[in-house]
């Protein structure tokens, strides 16, 4: 997108596609607040539904709701709308 519609926000991985849905959790499944560090994980159309043969795999990598688990840690900035990253989780 060029123009008016990118806008862009220093510090931020930008913004989730329309096309995902994301969201920053903490190790219990709970959202965190906007400003708080979770692991970004992501689901929607453009995100895989699993792992070729590999169940055990799968079931590891998605939460419960059926988010992809991206093992990075960041935040959402205060109104929620852009990602920020922190680090890869290990």
């Amino acid at each position: 997108m060029q123009g008016d519609h990118v806008c862009r926000k220093n510090g931020t991985v930008g913004y989730p596609s329309i096309y995902a849905d994301v969201v920053v959790r903490d190790d219990d499944n709970n959202t965190v607040s906007a400003g708080e560090v979770g692991e970004m994980r992501v689901r929607g159309p453009i995100v895989m539904a699993s792992y070729c043969n590999a169940r055990d795999a799968t079931r590891e990598a998605f939460d419960p709701d059926g988010y992809f688990c991206t093992a990075i840690w960041s935040s959402r900035t205060r109104k929620a709308s852009s990602v920020s990253s922190t680090a890869r989780r290990t």
